[in-house]
């Protein structure tokens, strides 16, 4: 049986680290990435079954990262979350599908 294959994208090293160790204990085949521009560079070659997205990052944002991942790969499904108060992005990130 093939495992699930997540995506995790965090600009906080550590604690995408820390979510990809405890989700691959739980059987899950994780990668991980800290930018948007590496992670549709990812979805690119590589098909992911969920992707676990921080809102909010240094150069291009968690929203126009999905936005971009949705037009390469319609079907995937992507959870936003976010330390920060973003209510703007998370209200364009529900507009968008996420």
């Amino acid at each position: 049986m093939e495992k699930t294959r997540l995506l995790i994208v965090d600009d906080n090293v550590d604690f995408a680290q820390n979510l990809a160790d405890v989700l691959e204990l739980k059987g899950y085949e994780i990668s991980a990435c800290y930018e948007g521009h590496r992670a549709v560079e990812m979805v690119k070659n590589t098909k992911f079954d969920l992707i676990l997205m921080d809102i909010s990052m240094p150069g291009m944002d968690g929203v126009e990262t999905y936005k971009r991942i949705k037009e390469i790969s319609s079907g995937t499904v992507t959870i936003m979350m976010t330390a920060y108060a973003v209510e703007d992005l998370v209200e364009e990130a529900l507009a968008s599908g996420a």
